[in-house]
């Protein structure tokens, strides 16, 4: 059986709104999650200088903490895309409600 190049774009954006869409559920949830983990990882980079000081082991556990919260903004952006791109973006799954 041949299957053509459009027929497998449309196959494989059913099977990601099927995965990605739950009932009652937005497509991007789980950005939600990774935005409490961007915060959270700020939050706690600020803090340790506030509480333990500013000691240059502090400061390079601070480092690493905003590279990871840089990080996760980045996989955010591009999982924002990727659902754009596939149009299950918020703005999408909200105007079909």
């Amino acid at each position: 059986m041949r299957i053509t190049k459009g027929r497998l774009k449309e196959i494989i954006n059913e099977e990601v709104r099927r995965l990605s869409v739950k009932e009652g559920e937005a497509p991007n949830q789980h950005l939600e999650e990774m935005e409490a983990l961007q915060q959270s990882l700020l939050t706690l980079s600020y803090d340790l200088i506030d509480k333990l000081g500013g000691s240059s082991e502090i400061q390079e556990a601070q480092s690493y903490m905003q590279d990871a919260a840089r990080a996760v903004h980045g996989a955010m952006e591009s999982i924002r895309y990727s659902l754009e791109q596939q149009g299950l973006s918020e703005r999408t799954h909200k105007k079909s409600k």
